[in-house]
């Protein structure tokens, strides 16, 4: 049977929300767990008043809740106002010095930022992978397809890996049991040797297994990698970085997203403007494509989504509310896949299950 995803036709992204079932925080479980810390935790307390100030400040001024990513954010500018490196040092150096004399110090705010990125490889980190078993679910896609399948994940986790472990995974660095694996883009391409790859997984802001050695990327056992030489992206406003592996990466996201039929999206918030601009164009580009989300909470709609992405015509958006979990059961089969592809152009309702 000849399906109608074809290859290359199919492109996932997965965002926290596909990983929070394998109990691996989400952003505000992240600020509940630093919260509780400020209170019972001796070596977190003297940032209390810090963080309360920082929530107070990003609360009024986003007109919502605190973030991991908002107050990791916040914490660089302070540093760079510090330091006098941040171009607006000169408007509000009186600030800075009022800061600096209620003992808010640079030290204090490098001292909470170290807290924050240490704790960050716990979270990350569960003690066992099976709360995430129902990532098997894209190996009986792939099998069913047939072909590669093209994930993109912004999380740092080890969840498809874990999981997905009896099918060959690409993630550029070929035999990982070997010394000096370094990754290669070449890996993904067929530049570089021939691939027998069932699944090609962009880590687009980088792993937990991740550092550098001699200027080189290497995966290695997270175990021998302290929180500071993890080659992730988190806690900076720029999100899309001008090197590789991100660069790479985030230029296959665009190729495949610009080539795809159906493009589905699991456990993304849409809080990144440059994936948003991606698959926005995408779909601008060609009305055809069918968008697929998964989402936990009913209260983003196809409006809301569509002012996200920047569409500007009535695109073909699929929304699932629900688990993860549920979703990668139901929806992630060739045959639900398929359904959503029409060559003739016709218009899919939404659905809301």
């Amino acid at each position: 049977m000849k399906h109608k995803i074809q290859k290359d036709d199919l492109v996932l992204l997965l965002g926290a929300g596909a990983s929070a079932e394998a109990k691996i925080p989400v952003t505000f479980q992240m600020i509940t767990d630093i919260e509780k810390l400020l209170d019972t935790d001796e070596d977190w307390m003297k940032f209390k008043g810090l963080y309360s100030y920082i929530k107070k400040s990003v609360e009024i001024t986003k007109k919502g809740n605190l973030n991991i990513e908002d107050l990791v954010n916040t914490l660089d500018e302070l540093m760079l106002l510090m330091q006098r490196e941040h171009p607006l040092f000169p408007f509000i150096e009186s600030w800075v010095e009022l800061m600096i004399s209620v003992q808010y110090e640079f030290k204090i705010v490098e001292d909470f930022k170290y807290q924050i990125t240490n704790r960050l490889k716990r979270w990350v980190i569960p003690q066992n992978f099976h709360g995430a078993s129902y990532y098997k679910e894209l190996v009986s896609l792939q099998q069913q397809f047939q072909q590669p399948l093209r994930i993109f994940t912004l999380n740092y986790d080890k969840c498809v890996e874990e999981i997905c472990n009896d099918v060959t995974i690409e993630r550029g660095f070929g035999d990982e049991s070997k010394e000096q694996n370094y990754w290669d883009w070449k890996k993904f391409t067929d530049l570089g040797e021939e691939s027998n790859a069932d699944i090609y997984l962009y880590k687009l802001h980088g792993s937990i297994d991740w550092k550098r050695e001699d200027e080189k990327l290497i995966a290695c056992d997270t175990h021998h990698i302290s929180h500071n030489e993890m080659q992730i992206i988190f806690g900076t406003r720029y999100k899309l970085q001008s090197y590789d592996p991100y660069l790479f990466c985030t230029y296959e996201f665009r190729d495949y997203t610009l080539r795809a039929k159906v493009i589905v999206i699991c456990g993304y918030g849409f809080g990144d403007d440059h994936i948003n601009q991606i698959i926005g164009q995408a779909i601008n580009s060609n009305p055809k494509i069918s968008l697929l989300v998964n989402m936990y909470s009913d209260e983003e709609n196809k409006d809301w989504l569509a002012k996200k992405l920047s569409l500007k015509r009535e695109p073909k958006v699929n929304i699932i509310y629900g688990n993860a979990s549920d979703f990668f059961k139901n929806q992630l089969n060739i045959n639900f896949l398929d359904n959503l592809v029409n060559e003739e152009g016709d218009e899919y309702d939404e659905l809301m299950e």
